[in-house]
C-alpha cells in the first residue's frame, strides 16, 4: 500500500476466502513506520517460511532516491534479525533530477537478495539485509547505460542474473532490452545476445519493458508495451528469448506478439506469469479513450505459442473495475501497479 502524506507503509494478508487473515499483523494488516515522509511499496517476495520481503522507495521529491527493504515474519512482525530491527534504508545517490530507487526484489538460490532499480544497477544484500560488498562493485552490478531500468529481474538456473531494461526516465525512444550479468555481478555475460545484451525494437515508437520471467525451459518471456510512434491505442507486447538471448521464432510472429488495444483502449500490461502447461497469464491496466479515461484491470491468457487462449473467461481475457469512472471534469484516478500470481491449486 502507498501513503504519500504519512510515512507509513502497509502490508495485508488475505486468506483464500478473500477475508483478512487475523493471524497476521493487527487484524490482517501490518503498518510499518519508515520515517521517509512518504513513498510506496514497489515489489514483494514471499519466502519459503511464509515471511515476506517488501521493497520500495521514497517519493518526496526529485533527486530523493531513498529506498527501503523490510522483512516481516510469518505473523506480520518486523524480523529483528534483518537489517536494523527489520528494516534497511539506503540513499542510492542518483544523478541530479532523477527519482530512482528499488523496484524489484528476487530471492536467489543461495538466500541472498537481488534488488532491481531504475537506472542504478542491480544491488545485492545478504539474507540478513547487509550489503554484499563482494557482489559487483561494492554490492552493485553497474549498468552500461544509466537509462536502463530493471523492471524485470530473475535468476537463471546457472546462477547468472537476467534483467529487463527500459528507459528509466523516459528520456528517449527505447527498445526492449534484456541483459545477463555474471552470477557475481562483476560484468555482463558476453555470450548472451550481443556482448551480454539482447535489444529488440518492438514498434516504431517507444517500447517499455515492464516485467520478465524465466520459464521451465530456460526461455525468457518479457512483457511491456509500445506506443507505435504516437498511434493509438497503445499496444501490449510480449517477446520470448532463448536462453542464449536470441529471439524464439516459435513464439508469436518471429518471437514477438503484439496485442491490439481492446475496444480502442490503451493497454499497459505490466506483469507476466507462466502457467503450468507452458502458457502465459499477463496482467495490467486498460484505459478508455477520451473524454472518460476510465481504467480497468485486465488479465489475459495465451497459449505457449503466443496465441490467445479463448477458453479463458470465454474470450481469452477477463476485465474488472477497481478505479471508479470519473465524472465529467473530474480528475482521473490512476491505477499504475498490479501484481499477478498463480496459487498452487491453479487459481
Amino acid at each position: 500500500a502507498n501513503d504519500f502524506e504519512d510515512p507509513i507503509t502497509a502490508v495485508a494478508r488475505i486468506d483464500l476466502t478473500g477475508a483478512l487473515d487475523p493471524t497476521f499483523g493487527e487484524g490482517g494488516i501490518r503498518h510499518v513506520f519508515l520515517g521517509l515522509g512518504g513513498g510506496y511499496d514497489a515489489d514483494m517476495q514471499i519466502l519459503s517460511d511464509v515471511s515476506s520481503l517488501v521493497v520500495g522507495r521514497s517519493d518526496t521529491g526529485m533527486s530523493d532516491s531513498t529506498s527501503f527493504v523490510f522483512e516481516l515474519t510469518p505473523d506480520g512482525d518486523l524480523d529483528t534479525t534483518f537489517g536494523n530491527n527489520g528494516i534497511v534504508i539506503e540513499n542510492l545517490d542518483p544523478p541530479p533530477d532523477r527519482l530512482e530507487g528499488y523496484e524489484r526484489v528476487v530471492l536467489r538460490q543461495d538466500g541472498s537478495i537481488l534488488l532491481g532499480t531504475l537506472g542504478l544497477g542491480v544491488h545485492q544484500l545478504s539474507s540478513n539485509g547487509i550489503r554484499d560488498m563482494d557482489f559487483g562493485l561494492s554490492g552493485v552490478a553497474v549498468p552500461n547505460d544509466s537509462d536502463w531500468g530493471n523492471f524485470g529481474l530473475a535468476e537463471a538456473g546457472d546462477g547468472s542474473i537476467i534483467f529487463g531494461g527500459g528507459t528509466a526516465f523516459w528520456s528517449r525512444s527505447q527498445d526492449f532490452i534484456v541483459g545477463n550479468y555474471l552470477a557475481d555481478g562483476s560484468a555482463l555475460n558476453t555470450p548472451f545476445g550481443v556482448d551480454g545484451i539482447a535489444s529488440e525494437a518492438i514498434g516504431a515508437g517507444n517500447d517499455e519493458l515492464m516485467d520478465l520471467i524465466i520459464d521451465d525451459q530456460g526461455r525468457i518471456v518479457a512483457i511491456g508495451y509500445t506506443t507505435q510512434g504516437g498511434e493509438t491505442p497503445i499496444r501490449t507486447a510480449i517477446a520470448r528469448f532463448l536462453p542464449d538471448g536470441q529471439l524464439d521464432r516459435s513464439f508469436g510472429y518471429g518471437g514477438i506478439r503484439k496485442l491490439d488495444g481492446i475496444a480502442l483502449r490503451d493497454t499497459y500490461f505490466t506483469r507476466v506469469v507462466s502457467r503450468p502447461d507452458g502458457g502465459l497469464l499477463v496482467m495490467g491496466r486498460a484505459i478508455a479513450p477520451l473524454p472518460l479515461q476510465s481504467q480497468e484491470v485486465f488479465v489475459m491468457s495465451l497459449h505457449e505459442d503466443g496465441t490467445l487462449d479463448e477458453s479463458f473467461a470465454g474470450k481469452g481475457w477477463w476485465e474488472f473495475d477497481v478505479v471508479p469512472d470519473p465524472d465529467p471534469g473530474e480528475e482521473t484516478l490512476s491505477l499504475r501497479r498490479a501484481a499477478l500470481a498463480i496459487h498452487p491449486d491453479g487459481k
